[in-house]
């Protein structure tokens, strides 16, 4: 069976090399034919992608022999038996690799720019290439990887003949092959496409990989005198970093905070997700509504975020998520907790100038910023409010109220539209201080 091109080879061979998926992998593509195959394969993983350059070393007067192999950062790898045999003396050793080396040189920098090499001490190094005929240099890749301190070793390949895969196991942990021929006469027997891989095609895909790369920890926020959980996620060449603040019905772990900065995560963005309470300061509701406490916190949290290597240089912007819970509300016939909210039921929360943006709420069907800088939210049908009834997420220190107006002049309590109950922050009345846990309304 033929492969139509590297790119088709490269998915089939990363199909099977699902084991490594959620593993810590490097994927080395073989320039320049082998990394369009790795490509797939990084991206399959989720992998970081680099390239492995190796030079061989080849005897003076018999080139095809090599003597030995050698990598960056002064790797070099030498076959002692070859050595022996041939007698090359120190000062011909020498000249060789420093003519390769500065080939290497030559070539790292021409593929990756200014971007370091992807480190391998302690990882799983994949080591791909569009296919192994005699696997000299596939070899050398081994050898060197595992001199640059690649823990475990995979060479995966489209094609291989049996007895040079055999070989190979001796060099490495593991050898995952598509097709075996007995009889291979040259790789590109085995496409319908093996056009050579510019230059140019190896610098775009490891552009391509660098930019989807994510990193992403688990981390502890130093605030306050406490430590507060956190999840840091931040793609390569991120343009800026958000802040998910979770003080209320919600923490850093909901399926639909972590949707939201996954989405935000796809556009570039870094974010960082974390709670504003601990687990044992989160059962005290009255530490819900300590703004002195929450802001402080805060603050602390963008702080963090000014000294952590990965987000010391973005841009940050902050959201929080603001939970009204039913003991929070009250209903058009004043009995708390309510049962429903009535159709066209608003809420205004007073904002600074300029207003944040709304992005989301939960459920709702309408809402806005007035001009007077109220994020009005209408429902436009009867709510059940015996759970939470809506989030409200907005710029984390962003002052609100939540007030309920008396019905306008001439509607009744539970009147249909157009009479609407409205908290309008121009209206020169003062909002009603939001209930805690415990007490009543004034």
């Amino acid at each position: 069976m033929a492969f139509a091109d590297r790119t088709v080879a490269g998915r089939q061979l990363a199909a099977r090399l699902g084991h490594l998926r959620g593993k810590d992998v490097v994927v080395l593509g073989l320039p320049r034919g082998g990394v369009p195959v790795a490509s797939e394969v990084a991206a399959s993983l989720g992998a970081p992608l680099d390239v492995l350059v190796v030079r061989k070393l080849g005897v003076p007067y018999q080139r095809e022999l090599a003597m030995g192999a050698i990598g960056e950062d002064g790797v070099r790898v030498l076959n002692d038996e070859v050595l022996r045999l041939v007698k090359v003396s120190d000062a011909d050793l020498a000249a060789t690799e420093a003519d390769e080396r500065r080939e290497l040189e030559r070539r790292s920098k021409r593929f990756r720019g200014d971007r370091p090499r992807v480190q391998l001490k302690g990882r799983t190094a994949v080591i791909v290439d569009d296919g192994i005929a005699t696997g000299a240099t596939a070899r050398a890749a081994c050898e060197v990887a595992r001199a640059q301190g690649a823990e475990h070793i995979v060479l995966a390949v489209p094609v291989a003949p049996p007895d040079t895969v055999r070989s190979l196991s001796r060099v490495t942990d593991e050898v995952v092959v598509v097709e075996q021929p007995a009889w291979l006469s040259s790789i590109g027997q085995w496409y319908d496409d093996f056009r050579q891989t510019s230059d140019e095609e190896v610098v775009a895909l490891l552009d391509e990989a660098a930019a989807r790369q994510v990193a992403s920890e688990d981390v502890r926020i130093k605030s306050g005198g406490v430590e507060l959980p956190g999840t840091l996620t931040v793609p390569a060449s991120a343009a800026g970093i958000v802040v998910f603040a979770h003080g209320s019905g919600s923490s850093r772990l909901s399926p639909r905070n972590v949707q939201v900065a996954e989405a935000l995560q796809a556009t570039g963005l870094g974010t960082l997700l974390f709670d504003l309470l601990t687990e044992d300061e989160a059962v005290d509701r009255q530490n819900v509504f300590d703004i002195e406490l929450l802001a402080g916190r805060m603050v602390g949290a963008i702080g963090w975020t000014r000294s952590h290597d990965l987000t010391a240089d973005l841009p940050e912007a902050t959201v929080c998520t603001v939970t009204v819970v039913a003991d929070q509300v009250s209903d058009v016939d004043t009995t708390d907790p309510p049962d429903t909210m009535l159709e066209n039921y608003v809420f205004s929360f007073t904002t600074t100038d300029p207003p944040p943006a709304v992005i989301s709420t939960t459920p709702v069907d309408g809402g806005g910023i007035g001009p007077d800088g109220t994020i009005t939210i209408e429902f436009s049908e009867p709510v059940n409010v015996t759970a939470t009834a809506f989030v409200l997420e907005c710029p984390v220190g962003t002052p609100f109220s939540l007030g309920i107006a008396p019905p306008p002049p001439g509607c009744s309590p539970g009147a249909q539209p157009p009479c609407r109950r409205e908290n309008r922050a121009d209206a020169g009345r003062v909002p009603r201080p939001v209930r805690r846990p415990g007490q009543t309304h004034p």
